[in-house]
């Protein structure tokens, strides 16, 4: 069983099918594939990661070439019904992805490593295909056109399902270190000098929510890592104070990769993005 990540994100209410769309009762001999999507826009003030995976699905498998050597493609699963689901995805292909899930309403589970990417200088067909079982309902095949280094994605939708691939925010398609939306990353706090005590308020600006978190700081393996606190694609506000030193806000405005707050020698403190690799 390959290791997954499972986290929830804020219930979408009903998405009108767009991208590869299968209808529920659909005779199984059907087979699902990525169509056009739809442009579809975050609520005012929210950034990507307010949208539900079927508004962010697309038909662009992004570059034909071979993706980096020995890269292993994720794939995204989330029930956008309702009512909670229990769905099994068997993915045709060697050493691929078989996998069951019981996901509540809202919920998406992430197969980071689901299947090998196309090696270079293949000549045969580069599809992926897959079985999605929706308990009691029919059995549907899927299938990508192409095996592609972007993530792709499984929406399981009112009506049925919906399939495509998910373009990064940033990164060249889908290895360790591309950023995704909707995808958590952390935040960390070191100083240089003493320990120092330090508070950190997050405010998500589309969720209307704040938390702040207080912890001792020190530098190099004493720094301190705030674990999954923001989403690549969000809109938050990020205010860190520095017990009797300074203070320092940051708009993280959908962007991707965490944050570093260092505090130096002689106090000072700087905020800045961690840089993609």
């Amino acid at each position: 069983m390959n290791r997954r990540d499972l986290f929830a994100i804020a219930g979408s209410g009903v998405t009108i099918p767009v991208v590869g769309c299968l209808q529920r009762g659909s005779s199984n001999t059907d087979v699902l594939t990525p169509s056009p999507s739809i442009d579809t826009e975050a609520p005012a003030d929210c950034g990507p990661a307010a949208l539900s995976l079927s508004e962010r699905l697309g038909d662009n498998p992004g570059d034909e070439g071979p993706c980096p050597e020995d890269a292993k493609p994720a794939i995204a699963v989330e029930n956008e019904r309702d009512e909670d689901v229990t769905v099994s995805v068997d993915i045709d292909h060697d050493d691929a992805l078989t996998e069951s899930y019981a996901l509540d309403s809202g919920e998406r589970v992430l197969e980071r490593q689901a299947f090998q990417s196309v090696e270079s200088g293949w000549f045969g067909s580069t599809e992926l295909r897959a079985t999605i079982q929706i308990e009691n309902e029919p059995d549907r095949e899927v299938v990508w056109p192409d095996r592609s280094c972007y993530r792709h994605a499984i929406a399981i939708v009112p009506d049925g399902l919906e399939i495509g691939w998910i373009e990064p925010l940033d990164g060249v398609g889908d290895i360790d270190h591309d950023c995704y939306t909707g995808d958590t990353v952390s935040f960390r706090l070191e100083s240089l000098g003493e320990v120092r005590t330090v508070s950190v308020t997050i405010v998500d600006v589309c969720a209307e929510t704040e938390t702040t978190e207080t912890v001792d700081a020190g530098a190099y393996e004493e720094g301190v890592w705030l674990s999954d606190v923001l989403t690549n694609g969000g809109v938050y506000e990020i205010t860190v104070s520095v017990e009797n030193g300074p203070t320092e806000t940051y708009a993280f405005d959908a962007e991707c990769g965490g944050l570093n707050a260092v505090i130096d020698e002689d106090g000072d403190l700087d905020v800045f993005p961690i840089p993609m690799e």
